[in-house]
């Protein structure tokens, strides 16, 4: 099984991303290409307390993305909202996105920041 590598995005690089973006839309699925044009417009660069945008990589290649948010609609620090989720369709249940991913990720976030 190849290794799969979590990590923060520091440096926010759209081209890096651009084969999910089309993908996506591919599927009919318009998140990630919004995810792109609000963190270029800085609308919504991930930046807020407690605030994550991660990629998950194999072979430095970025197969996911993900993000957490404060939830602009419950005002509480316990409370994020998980947004822009994706991952390339070859890696699909493959624990990209949620076992050793993506997800678990952003929950120990989640759960670090809000106690």
């Amino acid at each position: 099984m190849e290794r799969i590598v979590i990590a923060p995005i520091s440096e926010f690089e759209s081209e890096s991303i651009n084969h999910l973006a089309e993908e996506s839309l591919s599927q009919g699925f318009r998140f990630v290409e919004r995810l792109v044009r609000e963190y270029r417009s800085g609308l919504n660069c991930f930046d807020q307390p407690g605030e994550l945008l991660i990629t998950a990589s194999v072979q430095g290649a970025i197969v996911g993305i993900g993000g957490l948010n404060q939830d602009p609609y419950f005002n509480h620090p316990k409370v994020g909202r998980l947004r822009h989720l994706y991952v390339e369709s070859g890696w699909r249940k493959r624990g990209v996105g949620c076992l050793r991913g993506i997800i678990t990720v952003l929950y120990v976030r989640l759960r670090v920041f809000g106690q």
